[in-house]
């Protein structure tokens, strides 16, 4: 039933990343809030645009947040 699994959350926060960097969206991993309204903002923006919403790159957001997933230097 649950198809998430380590390979999937390691994806999603490549894909992440990439779009954190696609968007110039800063990212302050001790200031993750900023980040995460300016990801939030873009998103809705692409909600109202399209009406699809990626909840596997907000479901980063949140382990990115949590400290689950973290940047590599």
């Amino acid at each position: 039933m649950n198809k998430i699994c380590k390979a999937n959350i390691i994806h999603a926060g490549v894909k992440m990343l990439k779009y954190l960097e696609q968007k110039k969206i800063p990212l302050d991993l001790d200031e993750f809030n900023n980040t995460n309204g300016m990801v939030f903002d873009e998103q809705e923006k692409i909600f109202r645009e399209s009406d699809t919403f990626r909840i596997l790159s907000m479901i980063s957001c949140v382990l990115m947040d949590l400290g689950v997933l973290i940047q590599r230097e």
